[in-house]
C-alpha cells in the first residue's frame, strides 16, 4: 500500500474520531447547560419556599405580640403575607409542574396555609368577645396547623434538596468531563492540521515533479515537432528536385535516346519514370499529412451541406465518370477547420467511387443523428455527438480491417491492383477528425459496400 494511501486512511480515521469527540462535546455541552438550568431551578423553588416559611412565621409572631400588646402594628406580617402568599404559592405551583408530587405537596401546603392563616384571623378579630378557655382551644388548633405547615414544608424541602443534591452532582460531572473532550478535539485537530499539511506537502511535491515532468515533455515535443517541420520542408523542397531531374533523365532517354537506347531498355525506362512520379505523389501527400499535425486557420461555423456541394464540384469529373448519385439530406453546422472538413469529405466520397463494383452504379449515401457519449465507448459519456454517416455499395472490406485502414500507408490492395491509392487518406481523415476533438469509425463487408461514421462533439 502506498505512502498516500496511508495517509488518506489516517487521515480519514482522523476525521472520524474528531467527529465522534465533537458529538461527544456538544452532549456534553447540552447536559451541562440542561442540569444549570435544572439546578437554577430548584434553587428558585427552594428559596420561595424559604420566603412562605418566613412569612408564615411572622405572621404567627405577629398575632402573639398583638393578643399580649393590641398594638396593630404587629399585625402587618399577617397582612403581607395574605397578600404575597398567594402569588408566591401559585409561582411554586408552575415551577413544580413537571414533579407532580411536588404539585400536590403544594396544593397540600397552600391548604394548610390558608386554614392557618384563617385561624390567625378569627382570633384576632374575635379575641375581646372569647373567654379564656376558648382562646386557649382556638390557639392549639392554630398550632397544630403550624406543626402541619412546617411537616409538609419540611417535605417539600426535603425533597427539593434531594434533587439539588443530584442535579449540582450532575452538572459537576459534566463540568470536569468537558474540558477533557476540548483537550482531545484540540489534540485531534492538531494531528489532523498536520497530516493535511502533509499531505499537501506531498501533493505539491507530486505536482511539482508532474509539471516538471510535463514541461521536459513538452520542450521535447516542441523540439520533435521542428525537426518534423525541417523534414517535412525537406521532404516537400529538397527531395522533390532529385525526382524531377529523375523524371527529366528519363523522358530524355525515351525521347531524345529512343533510336540509340535498346528497345528492352525502354519499359525499364518507363517504370523508373512511374515509380518516380509515384515517389512525387507520396511526398507531397506526406507533406499533407505533417501540415495537419496542427490545427489551421480560425474555427468557423461550416455548413455541411454546402461543404459536400463543393465536394461534389471538385469531384464532379469522377461522379461523371462512374455515373454516380450520392444522396444528401440537409445537413446541420458544425464548428471546425472548413478547409480540412473539405479534404475530409473529399477524401471520403473519392475513395467510395474509387472502390465500386464494375456492374453496380455506385450510390453514396450521407446521413446525420445526434447521439450521447455514452451510447459508444470511444466518446465521451458527458456529452453529445453529432455522428454523419457515408455509406457506399461499393467493394467493401473485411472487418478485421476497420481498424487497420487508419494506419498510415496502411492499403487493403497492392500497388498493382486496378485500384488506385497510396494509403494515405483515410490516416488524414483520423487526423482531421482528431484536429476537431472528434473520432471516425469504418465498418464494412466484402460485395457489400463500406459506411464511414463521423463524430463531431456538439
Amino acid at each position: 500500500m502506498r505512502k498516500s494511501q496511508l495517509y488518506s486512511i489516517a487521515f480519514g480515521f482522523s476525521l472520524l474520531v474528531l467527529l465522534s469527540f465533537s458529538l461527544l462535546l456538544y452532549n456534553s455541552l447540552s447536559s451541562y447547560s440542561e442540569y444549570s438550568s435544572l439546578v437554577e431551578h430548584t434553587q428558585i423553588i427552594m428559596n420561595n419556599l424559604q420566603k412562605v416559611h418566613s412569612m408564615v412565621v411572622d405572621a404567627e409572631t405577629g398575632q402573639s405580640g398583638f393578643l399580649l400588646t393590641k398594638d396593630s402594628s404587629f399585625l402587618e406580617p399577617l397582612l403581607y403575607a395574605q397578600g404575597e402568599l398567594p402569588l408566591i404559592l401559585d409561582s411554586l405551583r408552575e415551577l413544580t409542574a413537571d414533579n407532580p408530587p411536588q404539585t400536590s405537596q403544594i396544593d397540600t401546603l397552600k391548604a394548610v396555609i390558608w386554614d392557618r392563616l384563617h385561624i390567625m384571623e378569627e382570633i384576632i378579630n374575635r379575641a375581646p368577645l372569647l373567654d379564656t378557655e376558648t382562646l386557649t382551644v382556638r390557639l392549639k388548633e392554630g398550632k397544630v396547623r403550624m406543626d402541619d405547615f412546617r411537616v409538609v414544608i419540611n417535605g417539600i424541602m426535603k425533597a427539593e434538596r434531594s434533587l439539588l443534591t443530584i442535579r449540582a452532582q450532575k452538572k459537576l460531572e459534566f463540568e470536569q468531563i468537558t474540558p477533557s473532550y476540548f483537550k482531545a478535539i484540540i489534540s485531534i485537530t492538531a494531528i489532523v492540521s498536520l497530516l493535511s499539511f502533509i499531505l499537501l506537502m506531498q501533493e505539491l511535491k507530486q505536482k511539482t515533479a508532474a509539471q516538471n515532468l510535463l514541461e521536459t515533455r513538452f520542450h521535447s515535443l516542441n523540439r520533435s515537432n521542428a525537426e518534423l517541420q525541417q523534414i517535412a520542408y525537406v521532404t516537400s523542397h529538397d527531395l522533390q528536385e532529385p525526382l524531377r531531374k529523375i523524371r527529366t533523365f528519363s523522358d530524355a532517354l525515351i525521347i531524345k535516346f529512343q533510336e540509340k537506347v535498346p528497345d528492352e531498355m525502354i519499359p525499364i525506362i518507363k517504370r523508373i519514370d512511374a515509380n518516380a512520379l509515384r515517389m512525387r505523389e507520396l511526398i507531397a501527400d506526406l507533406s499533407a499529412f505533417t501540415s495537419l499535425s496542427t490545427p489551421d486557420g480560425k474555427v468557423s461555423q461550416i455548413n455541411l451541406s454546402s461543404a459536400i456541394q463543393q465536394v461534389e464540384k471538385k469531384l464532379s469529373a469522377s461522379i461523371a465518370e462512374t455515373n454516380a448519385t450520392i444522396e444528401v439530406p440537409v445537413l446541420p453546422s458544425i464548428s471546425g477547420y472548413s478547409h480540412q472538413i473539405e479534404i475530409l469529405f473529399t477524401e471520403i466520397i473519392s475513395n467510395a467511387l474509387k472502390f465500386v463494383r464494375p456492374t453496380i452504379r455506385p450510390v453514396i449515401t450521407i446521413s446525420s443523428a445526434v447521439v450521447e457519449g455514452k451510447e459508444n465507448e470511444l466518446l465521451n459519456a458527458g456529452r453529445s455527438y453529432l455522428v454523419v454517416g457515408i455509406s457506399d455499395n461499393g467493394i467493401g472490406f473485411e472487418k478485421e480491417y476497420a481498424n487497420k485502414i487508419f494506419i498510415l500507408f496502411q492499403k487493403l490492395h497492392n500497388q498493382d491492383d486496378s485500384y488506385e491509392g497510396k494509403g494515405l487518406g483515410l490516416s488524414l481523415c483520423q487526423r482531421i477528425m482528431a484536429n476537431h476533438e472528434g473520432f471516425i469509425t469504418a465498418y464494412g463487408e466484402i460485395g457489400k459496400g463500406a459506411t464511414f461514421n463521423l463524430y463531431f462533439p456538439i
